[in-house]
């Protein structure tokens, strides 16, 4: 159950971290709060890097190119949530991404789960509706708040993080076959995919011509704060979450992490004093029996 340690240490961290990066993106554009993630580490990733390289295959570069590509347009995704009106939405949609994963690993990845298992899951999503505030009033009404620009974001986020979660996976088998541990070779996987995905923010901000000017936006007196915080909670949350992936199924890991939802909806309420309703708490409720039906051993359901 190495997994499940893993995820709720990642779930704990990334709440705090999107709490940072949401008040980046109140001074400075989503881009750029997204790269904040990434900065301080990419001295380790060269390392890093340097000492693997020699066990790099075409396969695993494919793997980790996609992984940090669809992650950095994830990122930039949720942040893009994350400004909208209401902060729960962004997450609670972004999760919509174990649902897709179901589909995504049988497709493209051949991870299959049980029909107990696609229960739960669907089980799970539901949840996931009932907290996400849509508007169940009528057909028309429903069908205005899904086209809100800040749920399709969302939706796109889940689709990102779900293709990154098998890629980061595949990445990781390579390394584990070739004699590395789960937690060191999942957390050499993140290195390789923080030093891309710096690679493509420099590349997007020297053609925007704004590098040096955003940089130094990171590193002013009234940024710096967060930058750091973000900075680092990120990092030791990556490592969690690429350790999750590591040690468990991918659709394992996704539907216990959706208890992120949960600590999303409860800052939205108490701490950024955003509107919640009933829905709310029974997507609560049934995202909690969802994660506790899937930890149950398979053979006493």
């Amino acid at each position: 159950m190495m997994w499940v340690l893993f995820t709720i240490g990642a779930i704990l961290l990334q709440t705090i971290r999107n709490l940072e990066q949401k008040n980046l993106t109140k001074k400075i554009d989503a881009i750029t709060a997204s790269w904040s993630r990434f900065i301080l580490p990419f001295p380790f990733a060269i390392i890093v890097i340097g000492l693997t390289y020699q066990n790099s295959s075409a396969e695993f570069l494919k793997y980790i190119t996609l992984n940090g590509l669809l992650q950095m347009i994830g990122n930039i995704l949720l942040l893009k949530t994350l400004q909208g009106k209401n902060y729960s939405i962004g997450i609670t949609l972004s999760k919509t991404e174990t649902i897709q994963a179901c589909l995504i690993g049988a497709l493209f990845y051949k991870e299959t789960i049980s029909f107990i298992e696609i229960y739960i899951v669907f089980l799970a999503f539901i949840g996931v509706i009932l907290m996400t505030n849509l508007n169940f009033k009528n057909r028309t009404e429903f069908l205005i708040s899904l086209k809100n620009p800040s749920n399709i974001y969302g939706l796109l986020c889940g689709s990102c993080f779900a293709f990154t979660a098998y890629n980061l996976k595949s990445a990781t088998i390579i390394l584990t076959s070739q004699g590395y541990a789960n937690l060191l070779a999942s957390t050499i996987v993140l290195f390789y995919t923080i030093f891309i995905q710096n690679c493509f923010f420099i590349l997007i901000k020297i053609k925007q011509g704004s590098l040096k000017k955003d940089v130094t936006k990171l590193f002013a007196s009234e940024n710096k704060k967060s930058f750091y915080i973000t900075a680092i909670i990120s990092l030791v949350g990556s490592i969690f979450w690429y350790g999750a992936y590591s040690y468990g199924k991918v659709i394992y890991v996704k539907t216990v992490g959706q208890l992120e939802i949960v600590l999303a909806l409860l800052v939205s309420i108490f701490y950024l004093k955003e509107r919640d309703n009933i829905l709310n708490y029974i997507g609560i409720f049934i995202t909690f029996l969802s994660v506790i039906l899937l930890l149950i051993p398979k053979s006493h359901l």
